[in-house]
């Protein structure tokens, strides 16, 4: 027997198409990817799609080898864009609060920051300041850059509830879980519902 053919007889088992035997599907099998597609969808919509498309992204395409620009939303009844904010806060049990405060101010109102964020396409400055946005506005592709603050002007955000993250982070182990059948899909609908029913009220 010549080494080669040692090699090809040794190992697991092969059918005759020289694939692996598989062990038969679990009844039910599609149901926790059908749970879970709600999710995904939902991430893709607020988190994915957004990225790709948000104001961040116009240094991205500068390079892009074809005409492109910004418009509003088409609307039917009203307009509605997606909205994101970053937000300052002050520990109340800090020891230096007029420091801290200070430095709060400082980052989110003063011209400095403001300036630095527009000149390296970071999130625009939340300042009714119209001199910091010039440059910002004269800044091509893309040329519409006045959309980004029409759109401001109907803003709607995420639907979210206090303990937002405990929530995805409950109903994603579970998920998980299921996943590696140590749960059943309504075993963990179960126990979602009453994790979750504790966390809203």
């Amino acid at each position: 027997m010549s080494a080669s053919t040692a090699v090809k007889n040794s190992g697991p088992a092969f059918g005759n198409a020289g694939k692996k035997d598989r062990k038969p599907r679990r009844a039910g099998w599609w149901l926790p990817y059908a749970l879970l597609a709600p999710a995904v969808v939902f991430e893709l919509v607020i988190h994915v799609i957004p990225m790709v498309t948000g104001i961040w992204m116009f240094n991205a395409f500068q390079a892009a080898d074809f005409t492109w620009d910004v418009q509003i939303e088409p609307a039917i009844n009203q307009h509605a864009h997606h909205f994101f904010a970053n937000g300052v806060a002050v520990s109340a049990t800090t020891n230096n609060r007029e420091a801290a405060a200070s430095w709060a101010e400082f980052l989110t109102a003063s011209e400095v920051a403001a300036t630095v964020r527009v000149e390296s396409a970071w999130e625009l400055p939340a300042l009714d300041a119209p001199e910091y946005f010039e440059a910002y506005l004269e800044q091509s592709p893309p040329a519409n850059r006045a959309a980004v603050f029409q759109a401001l002007e109907s803003p709607v955000t995420p639907p979210v509830i206090e303990r937002q993250n405990e929530m995805q982070d409950t109903v994603n182990n579970l998920i998980s879980r299921v996943l590696d059948g140590e749960l059943t899909a309504q075993e963990a609908l179960d126990q979602a519902k009453e994790a979750i029913d504790q966390l809203i009220q």
